[in-house]
């Protein structure tokens, strides 16, 4: 078994340029690195012009590295007939918040 590369937030930025948002996301999620990021991070990613799909990925690599317990609970809304439940953090319905 080969160890997962280390992979720092500063070649997230700077892969982020390169414009292959893909290969990004790839290296995010194949990396064994855990961003804690804080929203005002993430507001200076999209400052250094990091797109906004690489910015989920980074938000869904912390919310898998998180345990279960801190994660925000969806809930059901008296609007919701159909049974789906809405997340209070971004507000989609459904089964995922992120």
């Amino acid at each position: 078994m080969t160890p997962r590369p280390v992979s720092p937030i500063s070649d997230v930025v700077a892969l982020s340029k390169g414009g292959q948002p893909e290969r990004v996301i790839d290296r995010i999620e194949s990396s064994k690195t855990t961003y804690a990021l804080r929203g005002s991070d993430f507001a200076k990613l999209a400052d250094a012009g990091v797109p906004i799909v690489e910015r989920r990925a980074l938000a869904r690599a912390l919310f898998r590295a998180v345990p279960a317990f801190f994660h925000p609970r969806p809930e059901k809304r008296p609007d919701n007939r159909d049974g789906w439940l809405t997340c209070k953090l971004t507000g989609r319905r459904g089964t995922n918040c992120l």
